[in-house]
This record gives structure tokens, sequence and C-alpha cells, in this order.
């Protein structure tokens, strides 16, 4: 198995053919054809058996406000592990290396939003419940800007001495 860390744009076309791949194996509801959501990441943490992928992670790598102080984040987005290869700790070591990576490079949080919280506590997160702000994107469109509480589904990890406040949250961009 190997981790290899890389930058969006230097993702080759057959390597996004098989994130699109897992992506429809791991999230049905997921676009078809695409591998992103709404925006592509930063970056990725892509593992690999042999040739084949089996698991990803995706980082937006950002500065967010909360309460009017302004934080750097890495935003995660679609953890996943193909289903012969779950219950190895590979998404674990994913999450580890997002730590690692952030904690070497001065990041202020990791964040992102599910509604698995029991798997993400035990890995530090919190659930947090801040009035958001956020550019609202479907379909490839600007559809506006959002502001509103994600009920459920925010959590965050500090990795500094900056505190995260209960005031308005602004992504300064769409959600990953």
């Amino acid at each position: 198995m190997n981790i290899q860390r890389i930058e969006e744009f230097l993702i080759s076309t057959e390597t996004h053919l098989q994130i699109q791949s897992l992506f429809a194996e791991c999230f049905p509801e997921y676009p078809k054809g695409r591998s992103y959501f709404k925006q592509v990441p930063s970056f990725r943490f892509l593992v690999w058996k042999d040739q084949q992928l089996i698991a990803q992670l995706g980082i937006e790598y950002r500065m967010i406000t909360i309460d009017g102080q302004t934080v750097s984040i890495f935003g995660i987005v679609d953890l996943c592990v193909a289903e012969s290869f779950q219950s190895q700790k590979i998404a674990t070591q994913l999450l580890q290396q997002t730590e690692l990576l952030a904690l070497e490079n001065d990041i202020d949080f990791l964040v992102l939003v599910t509604g698995d919280h029991d798997y993400y506590r035990k890995h530090g997160f919190e659930l947090v419940q801040n009035i958001c702000r956020w550019l609202m994107i479907n379909k490839q469109q600007t559809l506006g800007i959002g502001h509103r509480r994600i009920e459920e589904s925010l959590m965050i990890k500090a990795l500094s001495n900056k505190v995260w406040k209960k005031g308005l949250v602004d992504f300064l961009g769409a959600i990953f």
C-alpha cells in the first residue's frame, strides 16, 4: 500500500477516472463523471494498492473567519475507502497524515461536514453549532450566499492555540 500526496492540478486524467470510480462505489449519490462535488480540492491523499486506487481524502486549504478572527484550515472532503479494503485503518492513516501535515504547516483547524459524528469524535473532532456563511453552488453554478446554521454536521479539530468561537463562521467560499 502506498499513500501519495498530490496537488489537484497534477492529477492525470486516468487517475481522475479512478477517483470517479471510487466515488461511485462509496458515494452512490455523487455527481456522475466528476472527481469533486462542489469545487476541486487543493490537494489529495491517494492510497494505492499496486495500480488500484483504494482510498482518497481531499483537502481544501483556505482561510476562513470565525466571529471576525481569521484562521487557516484544512477542509476535509470525500474521505472514502473501497469496500474491500475497509476495516484496515486506512481512513485513520489518512486522517493522521492530514493532521501531521497541518501541524507541520501551522494550520489552525481541521474542518469537515459530516453526519458520521462517532467516527470523527474518535479522532478528536468535535461538533460545533455556528451560524455559517458560504457561497452556494449547485450543478456548477453560483446560486447566492447561504447564511444559516449547518445542523448537526460541522465538525472541527483544533491544532493551534486559537479558539473556535461561537460566532459567525464565514467560509469565504463554498462549503467543501
